[in-house]
């Protein structure tokens, strides 16, 4: 099976930037460029290996694939693409966070 070649619109950078932040945060939780590098990036080769067999289809929609991954990063990952003419677009991306570190309760009540 050839290699496709994989793009990210627009629309993916957009939604991208809507759901993590540039910098770190407080928590923990990555910026943009760890989510990008660590968790997106890599999966430009699972999408340009098998496209097909890689994703699942969106229920409804015959265009629409989805790749849903886990990630040390970020807790999970969906991108939504499409192929056309052999190229694989990334329109949208969701990202699911972990959740936030809970505190320590010890740390609040000295013994």
């Amino acid at each position: 099976m050839p290699r496709r070649e994989v793009v990210f619109d627009d629309s993916f950078f957009d939604s991208l930037a809507a759901q993590v932040a540039s910098e770190r945060d407080g928590f923990g939780r990555p910026s943009r460029a760890d989510v990008l590098s660590l968790a997106i990036l890599p999966l430009m080769d699972v999408l340009a290996e098998d496209y097909e067999g890689n994703t699942m289809e969106v229920p409804g929609d015959d265009l629409f694939r989805v790749l849903v991954q886990a990630s040390n990063v970020v807790e999970r990952i969906r991108l939504y693409a499409y192929e056309l003419n052999k190229v694989v677009h990334v329109f949208e991306v969701e990202v699911e966070h972990f959740p936030p570190p809970q505190p320590d309760p010890s740390d609040e009540y000295p013994e």
